[in-house]
């Protein structure tokens, strides 16, 4: 830790260590000087939160700060929806991720599932899609939550952005079985 105060890995092994011979106060002075050290390692500051995993309060506060240096984590963004208790403060926090982080399918997929209204979920997966337009797990939850025109609509969108997904081709197959009554085989 003296001769290289930027390595973050001796920063945690040393907290790890002195956790191990259970000085947790030690442990967590540690790790909290190596966060001022490495500011920009998101282990680091994942690690601190785990060692004051018992003070919650701490912990967000901890994340915020992480979160100010790392905005581009999304270990870090994740972690912070995990910490909170509520389903409205991990949706707001999803929001915030997603608008440093836009091109995340993890956060976007928890936007969709904190996300009550039907309505609002097919225009968050619509939105997701354009950022993310060659993600076929979206493409499918759009397909499915869309009526019959608007899910049209969108395969066609999807068949000129990803033309060799068999997904793509499966799931268009899929929708015309259910809604077309008149084909024949």
């Amino acid at each position: 830790r003296k001769t290289d105060p930027k390595n973050p890995e001796s920063w945690i092994a040393s907290a790890r260590l002195e956790e191990k011979c259970r000085r947790l106060d030690v442990a967590k002075k540690l790790i909290t000087q190596g966060c001022q050290h490495c500011p920009h390692d998101e282990d680091i500051w994942l690690e601190n939160i785990r060692l004051n995993r018992s003070d919650n309060h701490k912990c967000k506060v901890i994340i915020t700060n992480a979160i100010k240096f790392n905005y581009n984590s999304v270990k870090l963004w994740l972690k912070a929806v995990d910490l909170e208790n509520e389903e409205i403060n991990k949706y707001r926090i999803v929001r915030k991720a997603l608008e440093e982080i836009p091109k995340t399918e993890q956060l976007w997929d928890l936007a969709i599932e904190y996300e009550p209204d039907t309505t609002e979920k097919a225009t968050i997966i619509q939105k997701a899609f354009e950022f993310i337009p060659q993600s076929s797990e979206l493409l499918i939850k759009l397909v499915r939550i869309q009526n019959y025109d608007d899910a049209k609509k969108s395969l066609n969108k999807a068949r000129k952005v990803l033309p060799n997904d068999i997904n793509v081709w499966l799931l268009a197959m899929e929708l015309e079985e259910k809604m077309n009554t008149d084909i024949s085989v």
